[in-house]
Formats: structure tokens, sequence, C-alpha cells
């Protein structure tokens, strides 16, 4: 009797602690192990599309330097868990190390869940992800995804945004 309520409590614990993320698929090719390469290439700043705030490429992996002179930046993957981003102001050429890892179709750079309370009857989350696609267009695709519950015996009070925004490839010389 005793190891019923433990394993009830447990079930709910862990069906309470879901992970709600939705990965952005429209037009979108998922990449697998060792697939990252594919997303090589020069990507310009200035993005064609964006579904809320305006954002230029830098500015998503925090390159303040060169704000003024910057038009493209070049991708190269090393591994599925690290990219180079080498950028140029037309005098000096810089390079930059990203973390990241390869998870739901893309390359995820940051990724947190905060969890707190007692599930189901006090309980609350804050889950964060931050994931570069390859496009169908060859473009890259960035998805900004935030999501925040409440639970109070029941009663939920959930705020989701997905801010998605489109970079375009330079071709090929």
């Amino acid at each position: 009797m005793k190891y019923k309520f433990l394993l009830i409590g447990l079930l709910i614990f862990i069906s309470s602690c879901k992970s709600s993320f939705k990965s952005y698929k429209d037009g979108v090719v998922s990449l697998y192990d060792g697939q990252t390469h594919l997303m090589n290439g020069t990507y310009f700043i200035d993005p064609f599309y964006h579904s809320d705030e305006y954002k230029e490429l830098q500015e998503l992996f925090g390159i303040k330097d060169a704000y003024k002179y910057l038009e493209k930046i070049e991708f190269e993957f090393l591994s599925d868990e690290k990219l180079k981003l080498t950028y140029s102001n037309g005098l000096t050429k810089k390079t930059k190390l990203i973390k990241g890892k390869l998870t739901k179709g893309g390359f995820q750079i940051d990724g947190k869940l905060t969890i707190f309370g007692i599930p189901s009857i006090l309980f609350s989350y804050i889950e964060k992800r931050e994931i570069f696609y390859l496009g169908n267009d060859d473009d890259l695709i960035y998805q900004n995804f935030h999501k925040s519950a409440n639970h109070l015996f029941g009663r939920i009070q959930t705020r989701e945004k997905s801010e998605i925004i489109k970079f375009d490839r330079q071709l090929p010389k």
C-alpha cells in the first residue's frame, strides 16, 4: 500500500515535468548526427523575415565590435557541438567559437529549463531555447522559444513566445 502511493506520486512528478518545446518545422531540413556541415556557408546579417523583433545575425551571437561595417558572417561547423564564426569589418578578420549541440533537427546554442515547486500542487517552470535550423531554400532559420507556466492546485497559467528570424545564404562564386 505504501509503495502504491510512492509510485503514484512519482508518476505525477514525471508527467508534470515534461518538456513542452515545439520545434519550428515550417520549411526546415532536419539535421542528424554528422550533418551540421550542411549549414556551412556565408550568411547576410540582415534578416529577410522576422516574426517579432528585428535582430541582425551578429546580435544573436554577441558580436559587438564590428557592427558598423559588417555585412556577412561565415559559418563553419567544426563538429556537431562547435561552430566557428568568421567575420570582418573591412580592416580586420575575427573568429569566434560557439558551443552548442545538435537537437530537434537544428543547432541549439542555448537551452535552459528551470523548475521550482511541488508538481500538481504549487509548481512553476521556465523553458528557453535558441536553435538554428537549415531552411528548405538554403537559408538560416533562428528560433527563440520561451515558455513559462505556473500551476496552483490544478489551475494553470501559461505564457508562450516563439520568435522566428530567417537569414539568406550568399551564393557561391
